[in-house]
C-alpha cells in the first residue's frame, strides 16, 4: 500500500476528480493501483463498500474508453490484446473488493442486508462482464473467472439470498430480478454458441437472453432427466453437454432448456408463417434481430441429446483458403482478368466487386485476391477446423464465405465453398476457425436482376445439386439486393441464362444462399467425378499422411 495514503470515500472522491482521464493509460494504471491499495486498507465492510461505490463510475468510464480502441474488431491484434487484458484486470480487482466486503459482512452477527446483497450483485455482474467480453473477442475466458462466478452463486444460495428481489436492496436500476437471474443469464449465454456470432450480434444475444432467463430452470441431480447441460460449480469451466458425461455428478446443477427452446421454436414458426403482427407483440426487438439460421441451430443445440452427424478426423498439414464471394469467384474462374473493370461501352453491363466495398469500417482493395495458408486441425464430412496463424484480416469473421483449396485423387486442385461458423482466438498468432462445408465444388458465375435499372453483373457462386442432402442447385449471392422470387440473368461461359431465386437455405451479414430454378434453358453443371479429400488425408484408410 502506498505510504501516507488515505483510503476513504471522501479522499477517493477527491482523487477521482483530479484524475487526468485524457491520459487513459496513466489513469488506468493509477486506478488499478488504487484498487489494490483499498484492498489492503483497514476498513469496515461499510467503508469498503462506499470506496468501491465511488470508484465504479471512474472504472466504467476508463473501461469503455479503452474498449473503444479495439471496437468493431472480431479478432484482437497483438497490439490490442494487452488493452483488453487491462480492462479485465480492472474488473477482477473490483470483484476482489466486493468479495472482501462479503467476507467481512459474513463475520458480523447482524450485517446491513442492503450492502451484503448489493456486493453479491456487483461481484456477479463484474464476473459476467469479463466472460461476455471474452466471447465478444472470440477468446477463452481468463483463468479462474468461471470458478469465481460459480462460487459466488453457491455462497448466495447458502446465505438464502439468491432469489431475493434485487429491487428492494439496490440503490440503482438492475436488469435482473434476482442474483439467480444474473447467474442463469451467464450460463445461458455460454451455451448459446456466441462464437457463432459477430460482435454486434453477440450484444443482441445478451439482450435477448434477458427475456429467456425466466424460462431457464436449474435443477438438481434427482430431476435432471430433461436437462441438456451440466454446471459443475467446483470447476473453472462453463456448462458442458450432458452427453460428454459417462456418469452425471450429483453435486452439479442441470440446465433444463425446454421452455427456452419452446420460445425459440414459436418465434421460428411465426417467421415461417409471416405472422409479423403477432411477432411484434410477443417478442423483443433484440430477439427479432438474431439471424434465423442461428436460431435454427440454437434449437438443435438446446435439445436433450446432441450427437455429431459425422466424426471428426484428426489431420495435419497446410491448406489454402480465400475469403469473400468475389475472391472465391476470382480463384474459381481461374482468370487474371480483374472482375471489377467496367466495359468501355457505357451502355453495356459492368461488373461490380462486392468485396471491394467498405464493410464494417474496413475497405478491401479490389485488386488484391489473396490466398491464405492455414493449418489443418481436424475435418469431418461436413466441414473443417483450421488454425489461422498469420495476421487476421478484417474479413475473417463468422458468416463469411470461405473457399477451401483441396486436392482431388488425380492431384489436381479444386476450390470447395464453405462458411465460417465460429471463431476462437487462442493467442496472438493462433485463431481456430470452424468451417461448415456448403459444397465440395462450385462454379463462378455473374448475376444481375432482370429488372435492374442500372445493369451491373455481380460475382456469385453456383453450387451443384446435392441429392443425398435434398439440396437443389443453389446460388451464393451478396446480402443485397437479392431476395426470394427475384428473376435473374446469369452469365457463364459467354452465355446468359434466365433464372429465378427460390427458397433461402442460409444467410448471414455477408451472403445469402438461394435455391435456383433456370427458367428456360437448363444449366449443365460441370461434374467432377474424382473424390475430394484434403491433401494430408488418405481417403482409403483415413490415416494421416505426411
Amino acid at each position: 500500500m502506498s505510504k501516507n495514503r488515505e483510503i476513504s470515500a471522501s479522499a477517493i472522491s477527491d482523487w477521482c476528480s483530479q484524475l487526468p482521464l485524457s491520459d487513459l493509460a496513466g489513469s488506468a494504471k493509477a486506478l488499478y493501483l488504487t484498487l489494490q491499495d483499498s484492498h489492503q486498507a483497514t476498513l469496515t465492510y461499510q467503508e469498503r463498500f462506499e470506496v468501491l461505490s465511488v470508484l465504479r463510475p471512474t472504472l466504467k468510464y476508463i473501461s469503455q474508453a479503452l474498449q473503444k480502441i479495439y471496437e468493431g474488431q472480431e479478432i484482437l491484434t497483438e497490439k490490442h490484446r494487452p488493452i483488453a487484458d487491462l480492462v479485465n484486470a480492472l474488473h477482477f480487482e473490483m470483484i476482489n473488493g466486493y468479495k472482501l466486503v462479503i467476507d467481512q459482512a459474513s463475520e458480523q452477527l447482524f450485517c446491513n442486508q442492503q450492502i451484503f446483497i448489493a456486493s453479491f450483485q456487483s461481484a456477479l455482474s463484474y464476473c459476467t462482464k469479463i466472460i461476455f467480453f471474452s466471447y465478444e473477442q472470440h477468446r477463452a475466458a481468463p483463468q479462474g473467472i468461471w470458478l469465481e462466478l460459480h462460487t459466488l452463486y453457491v455462497l448466495a444460495k447458502e446465505k438464502k439470498i439468491s432469489k431475493k428481489s434485487l429491487q428492494k436492496y439496490l440503490n440503482w436500476q438492475c436488469r435482473f430480478q434476482t442474483l439467480a437471474d444474473i447467474y442463469k443469464h451467464c450460463l445461458l449465454f455460454a451455451v448459446s454458441n456466441p462464437n457463432h456470432l459477430r460482435s454486434k450480434q453477440i450484444v443482441q444475444l445478451l439482450y435477448s437472453l434477458e427475456y429467456w432467463v425466466s424460462f431457464l430452470d436449474l435443477k438438481n441431480f434427482e430431476n435432471c432427466e430433461t436437462c441438456s447441460f451440466v454446471v459443475d460449480p467446483l470447476l473453472d469451466t462453463p456448462p458442458r453437454d450432458v452427453s460428454l458425461f459417462d456418469k452425471l455428478p450429483a453435486h452439479c446443477y442441470f440446465m433444463d432448456l425446454t421452455q427456452v427452446n419452446n420460445r425459440i421454436t414459436m418465434l421460428l414458426s411465426l417467421h415461417t408463417n409471416n405472422n409479423y403482427e403477432k411477432i411484434a407483440k410477443l417478442f423483443s426487438t433484440s430477439e427479432l434481430a438474431l439471424p434465423i439460421p442461428y436460431l435454427q441451430t440454437l434449437t438443435q443445440t438446446f435439445k436433450n441429446s446432441r450427437k455429431r452427424i459425422s466424426d471428426r478426423l484428426q489431420t495435419s498439414g497446410e491448406i489454402g483458403v480465400c475469403l469473400g464471394i468475389s475472391t472465391c469467384h476470382w480463384f474459381l474462374s481461374q482468370t487474371l482478368e480483374n472482375p471489377i473493370t467496367p466495359v468501355s461501352n457505357e451502355n453495356e453491363t459492368q461488373i461490380i466487386d462486392i468485396d471491394a466495398l467498405p464493410q464494417g469500417g474496413h475497405a478491401v482493395h479490389a485488386n488484391k485476391y489473396i490466398r491464405h495458408t492455414c493449418l489443418l486441425v481436424n475435418q469431418s464430412e461436413n466441414g473443417f477446423c483450421l488454425n489461422w496463424t498469420a495476421d487476421v484480416p478484417a474479413q475473417l469473421q463468422t458468416g463469411e464465405i470461405i473457399g477451401i483449396e483441396i486436392i482431388k485423387e488425380d492431384q489436381s486442385k479444386q476450390w470447395a465453398i464453405g462458411t465460417i461458423r465460429w471463431l476462437k482466438n487462442e493467442s496472438s498468432f493462433s485463431t481456430l476457425v470452424g468451417i461448415e462445408l456448403l459444397s465440395k465444388e462450385a462454379v463462378a458465375v455473374k448475376s444481375q436482376l432482370s429488372d435492374a435499372a442500372s445493369a451491373y453483373l455481380v460475382p456469385t457462386l453456383l453450387l451443384p445439386e446435392q441429392s443425398q442432402k435434398h439440396l437443389p442447385l443453389r446460388l451464393i449471392t451478396p446480402p443485397l439486393p437479392f431476395k426470394t422470387g427475384n428473376e435473374l440473368e446469369i452469365e457463364y461461359d459467354n452465355h446468359t441464362y434466365a433464372a429465378v431465386l427460390q427458397k433461402s437455405y442460409s444467410a448471414s451479414a455477408s451472403y445469402q444462399e438461394f435455391g435456383l430454378h433456370f427458367t428456360y434453358e437448363p444449366f449443365e453443371f460441370p461434374h467432377q467425378h474424382n473424390a475430394i479429400v484434403p491433401k494430408t488425408a488418405n481417403p482409403g484408410s483415413h490415416k494421416i499422411t505426411d
